[in-house]
């Protein structure tokens, strides 16, 4: 599940939050899927699925909906779903 801001010279900022909200991990799957098109490197889009598939598969079983904030490291759900 990737940060919800990463510094594209220096990588996550030190005292970066770890919470990051569901919408922001998943409209990954559509930029680097985008990117993953017109560059011709699938890697973006195979790593945005990745980040998907990690929220998606700690959904609630019983309503089979996501939380809205996401701890990035533990994958622990830091609101009710």
């Amino acid at each position: 599940i990737p940060y919800h801001r990463v510094n594209l010279m220096k990588g996550v900022i030190p005292g970066e939050t770890t919470r990051t909200c569901t919408a922001a991990a998943g409209t990954l799957l559509l930029e680097f899927g985008t990117l993953s098109r017109l560059s011709g490197f699938s890697k973006y889009e195979k790593a945005a699925k990745k980040a998907v598939q990690a929220i998606w598969s700690r959904r609630s079983k019983p309503s089979n909906l996501v939380g809205n904030l996401i701890d990035v490291r533990s994958g622990t759900w830091l609101s009710n779903t």
